[in-house]
């Protein structure tokens, strides 16, 4: 198995393909194939992928974001190759290009189905609230201080519509995600962030 970047659009648009096919994207998802064209022309080693006898088993497609993240959009293994360690190797590699590049964090969000997977590989999660609306952070606060969670805020955000919070978590805390789908309009999901040692 060779891990390797694409190394023209084409290549990029075939791996964006695998990506879109695997994890059903839906049309409009706002990592599109043209954004990763954009970020292709300055980053094209943030995207990377893994191939046995010319086909992809498994691709993994990043960005920077600020001066030292990286953020990962998508991590797609094929269906036949899942549990062979191929998830594993893509992490492990974008790990060490982020290194290489001088970025000191790895920031993703997560299916329910990896949420174990990151954990495995010291992935710290964090929950994500949205709600719609651009006036309900005050709810969203009141919600976390509810849990207990009110000094675990990291992160707060409105406009576009939205109302939005990151929680710091220590573990996976179903019951806090399952609590804050009973609020209107809301939208969680499980972000996962890795310090890299330098």
């Amino acid at each position: 198995m060779d891990i390797k970047s694409p190394q023209n659009l084409m290549e990029l648009t075939d791996v964006f393909r695998f990506v879109e096919k695997v994890l059903k994207l839906e049309p409009g998802h706002i990592r599109d194939l043209s954004f990763y064209k954009k970020q292709f022309e300055t980053t094209p080693y943030f995207s990377i992928y893994v191939e046995k006898d010319n086909e992809v088993l498994g691709a993994l497609l990043a960005v920077p974001q600020g001066n030292d993240g990286l953020l990962v959009g998508e991590v797609a293994v094929s269906e036949k190759a899942r549990g062979k360690g191929i998830g594993s190797l893509l992490l492990t590699e974008i790990e060490k290009r982020a290194k290489k590049y001088k970025k000191k964090n790895v920031l993703l969000g997560s299916l329910e189905t990896a949420e174990e997977f990151y954990l495995k590989h010291q992935y710290k999660p964090k929950l994500f609230i949205q709600l719609q609306g651009t006036n309900r952070l005050k709810e969203l606060k009141n919600f976390a201080k509810d849990n207990s969670y009110e000094k675990d805020i990291i992160w707060e955000n409105e406009g576009d519509g939205f109302s939005k919070i990151i929680i710091e978590t220590s573990t996976i805390d179903k019951k806090l995600q399952d609590k804050a789908k009973t609020l209107s309009g809301a939208h969680t999901q499980y972000l996962f962030s890795k310090k890299l040692q330098t």
